[in-house]
């Protein structure tokens, strides 16, 4: 997202500057500047987020960990005094006049946006993403390439919608919910859930946890035992 951002950032026509949290540096043509010595001028650069991969998220789904280090890089950045976030629009986008966007928002290349809709604060809008009227997305929510968002559809605080999905009208996706690549949503989702398929269905992620370290400690005893190969020939055609 970096690159596409800094590409976005110079077709528009600004210079662009990288802040680096984990080492505190600014760069600017080439220098690198220590934010212990930045002055005033410098908190007042128009800003916008990339991503930040923290240790400490490193462990989680890719959907969980791209929310939680956005929330934690904007902690970081505005510590440093750096506030006056802006929105980087690529000029192959297209918004509607009426469209109303946030702070901190990117918006990809050949994406567009219909009439009376709004884009949260800290949110991604990647590229080629079609979004209908009357459509809300909340704060920090991701919205992966080729993601068609049809009319008066709601996507609450950190929603992640993958690669290709299709969301149809008026359906809501809950705080935190996850849809699938690929998917085609056709009705709500819950809070904090996970949905995949066409049409969508809702997994049951704390069974899938289970399911996952059962399979990976029985893995483990079959290899000692020499018989992981014949289980996953069994396993093959019984699921």
């Amino acid at each position: 997202m970096e690159v596409e951002i800094n590409e976005a950032a110079s077709l528009i026509g600004f210079e662009v500057a990288n802040l680096d949290t984990v080492k505190n540096l600014l760069t600017i043509d080439g220098q690198n500047i220590s934010t212990q010595n930045m002055g005033d001028e410098f908190l007042k650069l128009p800003i916008i987020m990339s991503t930040v991969d923290y240790v400490a998220f490193a462990n989680l789904p890719p959907f969980k960990s791209w929310s939680k280090n956005r929330a934690q890089l904007l902690r970081d950045v505005e510590a440093l005094g750096f506030k006056n976030w802006t929105s980087i629009v690529h000029p192959a986008s297209v918004l509607a006049s009426s469209a109303i966007i946030g702070d901190n928002v990117f918006i990809g290349a050949n994406s567009t946006i219909s009439s009376k809709s709004i884009i949260g604060s800290h949110t991604f809008i990647n590229r080629s993403v079609s979004i209908g009227h009357d459509v809300n997305i909340g704060n920090f929510c991701f919205i992966a390439p080729g993601v068609t968002i049809t009319g008066a559809v709601t996507i609450r605080d950190s929603g992640f919608v993958g690669a290709g999905s299709t969301i149809i009208n008026s359906v809501v996706i809950g705080e935190g919910a996850t849809v699938a690549a690929g998917s085609t949503v056709t009705r709500n989702v819950n809070d904090l859930s996970l949905v995949m398929g066409s049409p969508a269905r809702q997994k049951n992620q704390f069974y899938r946890s289970l399911r996952k370290k059962f399979l990976a400690r029985a893995s483990k005893y079959l290899k000692i035992l020499g018989l992981l190969a014949i289980a996953k020939k069994v396993y093959g055609k019984v699921r």
